[in-house]
């Protein structure tokens, strides 16, 4: 089992073998369970999809800030470049003014910024992607609280087969809400899936195409310093 599996498998394990959420205990026995392997089931849900949550949005992220690395290709290559128009320049002794008028390379910190707001851009969009999936599971939470408080409230006001029927209609009533809810934080959960792929892509290629511009330019500069040494400039 790789580390990442297993931080999900002891993460779910945790919350799944957690001390109970208890209601009241003057509930019998059968009323009692049923209270509480709901509310249990529900937080377990609840955990699991906020599991989820915490890893998509901390590999984003690192996967976001492991572009600025292109910052040190950035580097790298305008150092050859002015490594190789320094050589030319001292070579070419019959057109040195070609050499200084187009020996122009791009400046490191604007090309550094560059790479820098494509990434800065990917973590702007991707910071809210999963804020509806919260929403949903702090509301999820609320109507378990309400769930409680319901068989709270029956168990306080009504006794025999009141007390069960009451019980019951509070579970059922709220235990639809919170399906509902998760279900709509699993749908949101997988949209939001398929936008931080979206998201990672064009961060790719934003990054790639500073990266890719700067290698032509640093290329077409030594070319058209090398058609001076030809005087074909």
């Amino acid at each position: 089992m790789n580390s990442l599996a297993l931080c999900v498998f002891l993460a779910i394990a945790g919350s799944a073998f957690a001390a109970p959420s208890t209601v009241v205990s003057k509930l019998p026995d059968n009323l009692y369970y049923l209270t509480n392997l709901t509310i249990s089931e529900n937080e377990n849900r609840i955990n699991f999809i906020e599991v989820q949550v915490n890893l998509t949005d901390n590999r984003f992220t690192h996967f976001a800030e492991s572009l600025r690395y292109k910052n040190k290709l950035v580097s790298r290559t305008l150092f050859n470049g002015e490594r190789n128009l320094t050589g030319i320049g001292f070579l070419n002794f019959t057109n040195q003014e070609c050499v200084i008028h187009y020996g122009k390379l791009p400046e490191l910190r604007a090309v550094q910024k560059t790479v820098n707001d494509c990434v800065d851009e990917t973590l702007y969009l991707g910071e809210p992607l999963l804020r509806k999936v919260t929403l949903n599971l702090d509301q999820a939470k609320k109507r378990i609280n309400f769930l409680r408080i319901g068989v709270e409230n029956c168990s306080t006001n009504q006794t025999g087969y009141k007390l069960t029927d009451c019980v019951e209609d509070v579970i059922q009533s709220e235990n639809q809400q919170i399906r509902k809810i998760l279900n709509s934080a699993d749908r949101d959960f997988q949209i939001s899936l398929a936008n931080y792929d979206d998201l990672a892509k064009q961060a790719m290629e934003c990054t790639y195409n500073v990266v890719e511009g700067l290698g032509k330019s640093v290329e077409n500069v030594l070319r058209t310093i090398n058609e001076c040494q030809t005087k074909k400039i």
